[in-house]
């Protein structure tokens, strides 16, 4: 992930990197991942498109992750698609 955000960072392109499990105010003892789960990942890319969408043009976004974190990404990818193609 550092090399990808390193890349990234050198081409220009602006990174945002985050760990969405075991936020610090939740008991992680007994938390099970559940790849269903968006709330997370939806804040963070609010937050980022408020950041860097410019004058109306909002800003493209590309997903990375590591090991279950790459599967959450696609997945959430792939849910997002198809709530855009029926009109969620």
């Amino acid at each position: 992930m550092q090399e990808l955000a390193g890349a990234c960072s050198n081409s220009g392109i602006n990174v945002v990197v985050f760990n969405h499990y075991a936020p610090a105010d939740e008991d992680s003892n007994c938390r099970l991942m559940n790849m269903c789960y968006n709330d997370h990942t939806d804040e963070v890319l609010a937050y980022t498109r408020k950041k860097f969408d410019k004058e109306g043009a909002p800003c493209e976004v590309y997903l990375g992750g590591f090991s279950l974190g790459g599967n959450h990404m696609l997945r959430y990818a792939g849910q997002a698609g198809k709530e855009r193609q029926e009109g969620k």
